[in-house]
């Protein structure tokens, strides 16, 4: 996912130009607004303050829209408060600045718009920054993965007869001045719980809390290490029941508890919910959802079966998962990864499989030895 936040607004002014699609000046009951879908990321074309485009993320995860600082540094946004705000795990103050004229997809325009100035958050695809849920639940919308398009209806949406209907599918859970946030029920083992809908996240599915302890999936035989600090186990999930439909051999990531209190049992990431035309009506919390014709996209996990942690100019070996790659070619933890570039080795155990990595590796003891990792769908 891009992040999670906890929007606690400092002032009422700067609730009143929280980003809300209700304040868009639009020329038509149906607004049409192109949307780009990549492997990853959902994307708006915008305008900002009458320049650009530049991209923007559709983050249904998060609550309030984010800016890249090099982006607010080059249209001299100004900081119009500050926030208490968690982005990727840390908690801190951030200055929440105000671009005067947003403009999505060059159709329609909102004046005022706020987000939080980040330095630190790596949006990919080119995007300057993040548009948050609101986008989607402030007014009757609609997110058509196929046709490239999100609609918004002022007036009122069309009928919905033939959709998979969710009730009460809106939370706005300790965050006064943010969006609110969409959930569905994932049913798990024949039990169903209510999932996060995180268009911004590119895993497939994270379960932790009750809905991860009662479905017996932390015991699976095989398993890579995940985040949070490889304390995460990546599995194969044989089944789930979402928005009206089965979907099956899906890559879950399992975390016993959530780091995201509004998210106590998990989130659903683009790769399932691109699979999904997803429609708003917000005045009665209600959710549709309708499976379209888009597949499911390859998936992609640590096909090499190990976390590693920085040490000095070395890579160390934390986790090493049961039957993985990594296990068969004997690392474990504690191995230490001389000369291995930390960045571009964490790219390249998610390759696919067959991909060969070179490693000089060298044990606790002292010796070293060279070995030939093939990553391979051992999950």
């Amino acid at each position: 996912m891009i992040a999670r936040r906890s929007f606690l607004a400092t002032t009422a002014a700067m609730g009143a130009v929280a980003l809300s699609p209700a304040r868009l000046l639009a020329q038509s009951n149906t607004i049409t607004i192109p949307i780009r879908l990549t492997d990853d990321r959902v994307l708006i074309d915008c305008l900002l303050n009458g320049q650009g485009p530049w991209p923007l993320v559709v983050d249904t995860g998060g609550s309030v829209g984010l800016m890249e600082q090099a982006m607010v540094d080059r249209l001299g946004l100004k900081t119009v408060g500050k926030s208490p705000l968690g982005l990727i795990g840390a908690h801190r103050v951030y200055d929440m600045v105000l671009v005067d004229e947003l403009s999505l997809g060059g159709v329609v325009r909102q004046a005022g718009a706020l987000f939080a100035a980040t330095d630190h958050v790596n949006f990919i695809e080119d995007a300057v920054g993040s548009l948050a849920a609101g986008v989607v639940t402030t007014v009757d919308s609609e997110l058509d993965f196929g046709a490239s398009q999100l609609r918004l209806y002022p007036s009122g949406a069309p009928d919905r007869s033939d959709w998979t209907r969710v009730e009460d599918a809106f939370v706005l859970e300790g965050n006064r001045y943010g969006s609110s946030w969409m959930f569905a029920p994932v049913t798990i083992a024949g039990q169903a719980f209510p999932i996060g809908l995180d268009t911004g996240s590119p895993n497939e599915l994270r379960l932790s809390g009750k809905a991860l302890e009662k479905s017996g999936l932390w015991d699976s035989p095989r398993w890579a290490p995940g985040s949070p600090d490889g304390k995460g186990r990546i599995i194969r999930l044989p089944k789930i029941e979402f928005g009206g439909t089965v979907l099956t051999d899906l890559i879950a990531t399992l975390t016993p508890k959530s780091p995201w209190t509004y998210f106590e049992h998990g989130l659903v990431g683009l790769p399932i919910l691109r699979r999904f035309d997803i429609a708003t009506r917000p005045s009665t919390k209600e959710l549709f959802l309708r499976r379209n014709t888009l597949p499911a996209p390859a998936p992609e996990y640590n096909r090499a079966g190990m976390w590693i942690d920085r040490a000095g100019k070395d890579v160390k070996v934390a986790v090493v998962g049961p039957g993985s790659p990594a296990a068969v070619a004997g690392i474990v933890p504690g191995d230490r990864l001389v000369g291995a570039d930390f960045q571009g080795l964490i790219a390249a155990m998610q390759g696919p499989a067959g991909t060969v990595l070179p490693l000089e590796v060298r044990s606790k003891a002292g010796g070293t030895r060279r070995i030939d990792l093939t990553l391979a769908d051992f999950l």
